[in-house]
C-alpha cells in the first residue's frame, strides 16, 4: 500500500520509505493556460479566445541511498536510470499526498536525466530527472463505471389548474429515475469517459445517445449494434489524440467514426453531479451502455 510522499514511476518507487530520497519536486500541480485571445484591431482590449491548459513539466531531485560502494546501492542507481529512460510511450506517474482519497497519476514521458556528486557525500549519486505531460491533466487511480439502461418516462407530476375555484385539470409527467444515473466526478476538471454501448438480446438498435441532463450536452451515434457486438467509444483518446490500440469509435475492428453525429462535441462529465440519460433508435428496450472515467484535476 503507498504512504504519503511516495512516487512511482515505471515500477519504481521513490519518496518516504524509500531509498530514493526526493529533496524536490516541481510542477506536479502547476498550471498554465494557452490564450487564445487577439488584440482588437481598432479598439482597445483583445477578443476573448479560447483558454486551454498546456502542457507541462515535473521535475525531480532525487538521491539514491544505501551503503558506500555497496553493489546495492550500485543496482539501485541503475534502477533509477532505467526507469526514467527516454520512451516513446507515455507511462503513469503516481503521487500520493495527505488529504487523498487514493493516489492519483499523470501521463508522463522522460524528458531528461541529469547526475551529480557532491564531494561532501560522494555515496549519495543525486539526480535530477525531467519528465514531459503533453496531457497536463491527473486522475484518480481507481475509475469509476456505471451502467445505463434504455431511458423511459413513467408516472406524473406536471398539473395545469383551470378555472376559477374550480377543481383543477391534472395531467402528469415525470422521469422514472430507474433510468438516469447519477455519475460523481469528484475532480476540478472535466472528465473524458469511455463509452461503451452494447447490443441488444432481443430487439433493434439502430443509433445510440447519451445524454447529460446536467450539461446539456450529448453524444449520438448512428450505428446498427446487433446481439453480442459492443460499440466503443473513446473520448480521452479523441480528445487528448493519444495514440492506441484500435479505432477511437470502433466496433467489431471496423472504424465508427462517421457516424459520430453532429455537432461532433466530445462527451464529457463535469466536475460534481452528473445525471445521464441513454436512449435508442429501434425497438430494443434492453441495450445496455456502460461508463467508465476518472476523476480528473488541473
Amino acid at each position: 500500500m503507498a504512504l504519503d510522499y511516495q512516487l512511482e514511476y515505471r515500477g519504481l518507487l521513490m519518496g518516504k520509505g524509500t531509498p530514493y530520497h526526493v529533496t524536490m519536486i516541481t510542477g506536479l500541480e502547476d498550471d498554465e493556460v494557452r490564450l487564445g485571445d487577439v488584440p482588437i484591431p481598432r479598439a482597445g482590449g483583445d477578443i476573448q479566445g479560447l483558454h486551454v491548459a498546456s502542457s507541462r513539466q515535473v521535475m525531480l531531485n532525487v538521491f539514491v541511498k544505501g551503503d558506500k560502494d555497496s553493489q546495492e546501492q550500485r543496482d539501485r542507481v541503475q534502477a533509477l536510470i532505467d526507469a526514467f529512460q527516454h520512451s516513446d510511450d507515455a507511462h503513469a506517474f503516481y503521487f500520493l499526498e495527505p488529504g487523498f482519497s487514493e493516489r492519483r497519476y499523470l501521463w508522463a514521458r522522460p524528458a531528461g536525466r541529469a547526475s551529480k556528486r557532491d564531494p561532501r557525500y560522494p555515496f549519495l549519486p543525486g539526480f535530477t530527472l525531467r519528465l514531459r505531460l503533453a496531457d497536463p491533466r491527473a486522475s484518480r487511480e481507481t475509475a469509476d463505471q456505471d451502467t445505463l439502461i434504455v431511458y423511459s418516462a413513467t408516472g406524473g407530476g406536471l398539473d395545469y389548474d383551470i378555472g376559477s375555484g374550480a377543481t383543477p385539470y391534472a395531467k402528469d409527467y415525470t422521469v422514472d429515475p430507474a433510468t438516469e444515473v447519477v455519475m460523481q466526478n469528484s475532480g476540478n476538471a472535466k472528465a473524458w469517459p469511455l463509452l461503451r454501448f452494447y447490443g441488444p438480446t432481443v430487439g433493434t438498435v439502430t443509433a445510440v445517445k447519451v445524454t447529460n441532463v446536467t450539461t446539456g450536452k450529448s453524444v449520438e451515434l448512428a450505428t446498427t449494434i446487433l446481439t453480442g457486438q459492443v460499440l466503443t467509444v473513446n473520448m480521452n483518446r479523441i480528445v487528448t489524440v493519444a495514440p492506441g490500440e484500435g479505432h477511437v469509435i470502433n466496433l467489431d475492428a471496423t472504424n465508427k467514426y462517421t457516424d459520430w453525429q453532429q455537432p461532433r462535441d466530445p462527451f464529457y462529465l463535469a466536475p460534481g453531479s452528473n445525471t445521464l440519460r441513454f436512449e435508442v433508435t429501434g425497438s430494443s428496450t434492453d441495450a445496455l451502455c456502460v461508463i467508465t472515467f476518472n476523476d480528473t484535476w488541473l
